[in-house]
C-alpha cells in the first residue's frame, strides 16, 4: 500500500537497542531533514483525521513561537469493553480539564507520544539527550526547561487504540510509570530550582505533574501506615490526648467512608462529563461504567509499585500489541456522522493561515 502511494518505508531489522526512541533516532538518520520545518510523530496503530497535517501546519504558521504542539488524542475503540471505555473516559476528561485548561492559562500541555509536531531543530536536539522509556514526557520537560511550552491544538485529531486485555494494559502502564519515575528523579530537582529562581507558575505546574506518581505512592503508604498505627497502637499515635480523636477521624479507618465517597463522586463525574464534552451533548451512556472506571483507577496501585522498583531500567521496551482493524469510516458511523465529514471538534475555528 505504501509503495502504491509513493511513500518511503524504513524497515529496521536489528534488535539491538530496540524501542520507539531508538527506532526514531535510526529513522531520522536515514531521512534528509534540511528542508523540514517540523517533525510529526504518529504511532503505527493510530488513525489520523484527514485534515490532521493541515491543522498542524495552520497552527504552526499562526503561532511562530510554538516549537512543540500536541494534537487532541482520542480513542478509536472506546466501545470494545470496560477497559477501553475507561481509557476513553479518562482521555475525554483530560482533554478538556487538563490539556485545554493549561493551554488557556498559557501553561505547558503534555506531549502524548503521538499526534504531536515539534520543530525540527528542537526535536533533533532533544532526541539526542532522551534517556527514558517515556520520551514524550522527557521532551515536554525539556521544552519547559528551555523557556518554552507545549502548545495544545485540539483541532488536529488523532485516534489511539487502547488495550482490551488487563495484562497488556498493566505492562503498558508499568512502562509509562517507569519512565515517569525516572524523569521525575532526573529532572524534578532542576524544575523545582527553576521555579524558586524565577517564580514562574509553569515550572511549579510541571514539577507537581512529574511528582504525581511518587506523591500517590507515598500518600497510599502513609494512609495505610497511619490507619494500622491508629488501629493497633493507638497509645503510641501522639502523646497529646486531644490529638488522638483527630487522628482516628482523619488518618484512621474513619476517613475511609469520606475518601471512598469522594472517589465515587469523581468517578461518576468523569463518566458523565467526559463523554458529554466529547459529543457536545448530555451523554449518560457511560454512567453505568463508572464503577469499572473506579476499578481501573485501583489497578494503578500495583502499577505504581512495580514501576517504582523498575525505574532504574530504562532500556527494556515492552511492546504493546494492537489487533483492532478500524477505519475512519467506522469512527464516523459510531459518532453519528457521515464518513466524509470532519471529526467532532470545538465549535470555534482556529486562525487559518495560508501561504
Amino acid at each position: 500500500m505504501a509503495s502504491r502511494y509513493g511513500v518511503r518505508v524504513l524497515v529496521r531489522t536489528t534488535e539491538v537497542r530496540s524501542g520507539k526512541t531508538e527506532n526514531v533516532r535510526w529513522a531520522l538518520e536515514q531521512v534528509p531533514l534540511e528542508h523540514s520545518d517540523a517533525i510529526v510523530v504518529i504511532d503505527a496503530d493510530n488513525l489520523a483525521e484527514r485534515d490532521f497535517l493541515s491543522r498542524m501546519n495552520d497552527y504552526l504558521e499562526a503561532h511562530p513561537d510554538a516549537d512543540a504542539v500536541q494534537g487532541l488524542l482520542d480513542v478509536k475503540n472506546p466501545r470494545d469493553n470496560w477497559l477501553a471505555r475507561s481509557y476513553a473516559m479518562a482521555y475525554w476528561y483530560t482533554n478538556r480539564f487538563w490539556q485545554r485548561a493549561r493551554g488557556n492559562l498559557t501553561l505547558s500541555a503534555t506531549l502524548g507520544g503521538t499526534g504531536l509536531a515539534v520543530r525540527t531543530p528542537l526535536f533533533l536536539q532533544m532526541l539526542a539527550f532522551v534517556g527514558s522509556l517515556t520520551e514524550d514526557l522527557e521532551m515536554a520537560t525539556m521544552v519547559v526547561l528551555s523557556g518554552k511550552r507545549v502548545h495544545w491544538n485540539e483541532h488536529a485529531v488523532i485516534y489511539d487504540e487502547k488495550p482490551t486485555d488487563l495484562g497488556v494494559s498493566f505492562s503498558q502502564r508499568v512502562r509509562w510509570m517507569q519512565g515517569h519515575f525516572w524523569v521525575f528523579g532526573h529532572y524534578g530537582p532542576t524544575v523545582l530550582r527553576r521555579f524558586f529562581s524565577t517564580g514562574r507558575l509553569r515550572y511549579l505546574d510541571l514539577f507537581l505533574y512529574l511528582a504525581a506518581p511518587a506523591k500517590a505512592t507515598l500518600s497510599f503508604l502513609c494512609l495505610v501506615g497511619c490507619a494500622l498505627l491508629v488501629t493497633f497502637r493507638p497509645e503510641a499515635t501522639w502523646a497529646h490526648p486531644w490529638v488522638q480523636p483527630i487522628a482516628h477521624l482523619g488518618l484512621g479507618w474513619g476517613a475511609l467512608p469520606i475518601s471512598l465517597g469522594m472517589v465515587f463522586v469523581y468517578g461518576f463525574f468523569v463518566a458523565v462529563v467526559g463523554p458529554s464534552l466529547r459529543h457536545r451533548r448530555l451523554d449518560l451512556s457511560y454512567f453505568f461504567y463508572a464503577p469499572a472506571y473506579l476499578w481501573f483507577g485501583l489497578t494503578w496501585l500495583p502499577v505504581l509499585f512495580k514501576a517504582l522498583f523498575l525505574a532504574y531500567d530504562q532500556g527494556t521496551w515492552v511492546k504493546t500489541e494492537h489487533t483492532r482493524h478500524i477505519v475512519l469510516g467506522d469512527l464516523a458511523r459510531l459518532a453519528g456522522r457521515s464518513p466524509a465529514s470532519p471529526a467532532l471538534a470545538p465549535k470555534e475555528e482556529p486562525l487559518r493561515v495560508r501561504p
